[in-house]
């Protein structure tokens, strides 16, 4: 099985940007399922006297046929163009719009502060339906070895289930099981095939630009 090295923060960030990421694989094909959706996500993390914190944010998500994509997260707003390499972060609140160059959405991981990990794909888990659509499952697992930056003595094994539709381009559902920050599940609902409205990948008049990391 072939396996790749990475820092635990990149299979843990396609769950909380709503698996944007694996989803803009297709942005740039020829055909784009224009589609609308909300994204919950759910943390739960079990405490050792036996107590479990719960934690529910959910988000909005839009791509239109160009692969263009809109995730809504409270006052903040991720708009990505993948055919521009461009990426405009809007704060609804302060009314501002960052414009980020390049193929990275995100500011680069201080990997000095990540403990490397092998991302190994495990098991094959079918095919089942998800909000109607079929979706193919498969289960990977990193060890984050003894020794790492994060302080643990032992090896730590963090399990992560994707399920993914070809039809929808999306992960519809992906469950991350962590020793350390417990189950992250992630599951796009209301699924909507439709083409959202062009103003939504737009910077609002009004507000105040810039550009940079």
């Amino acid at each position: 099985m072939k396996k790749t090295t990475r820092g635990p923060g990149a299979v843990v960030a396609m769950v909380v940007l709503g698996s944007v990421a694996l989803q803009a694989q297709h942005a740039l094909s020829k055909s784009v399922t224009a589609v609308t959706a909300e994204i919950e996500t759910n943390q739960t993390t079990f405490l050792a006297d036996g107590n479990t914190l719960q934690r529910a944010v959910g988000s909005r998500f839009y791509r239109d046929s160009k692969g263009r994509t809109r995730l809504e997260q409270g006052p903040i707003v991720t708009i990505s163009d993948p055919g521009q390499g461009l990426t405009i972060v809007l704060d609804l609140e302060k009314r501002t719009a960052r414009k980020l160059r390049g193929p990275s959405q995100r500011t680069p991981v201080n990997q000095n502060a990540q403990p490397s990990l092998s991302v190994t794909q495990r098991a094959s888990l079918g095919v089942r339906l998800i909000e109607g659509a079929e979706a193919v499952g498969k289960e990977f697992i990193a060890i984050i070895p003894a020794g790492s930056p994060i302080g643990n003595s032992k090896p730590l094994e963090q399990v992560t289930e994707v399920w993914h539709s070809e039809a929808l381009q999306l992960p519809l559902l992906v469950i991350v099981t962590d020793p350390v920050a417990g189950k992250l599940v992630t599951r796009y609902t209301n699924i909507r095939q439709i083409e959202p409205q062009a103003s939504l990948f737009e910077i609002p008049s009004g507000f105040q630009e810039s550009s940079g990391q």
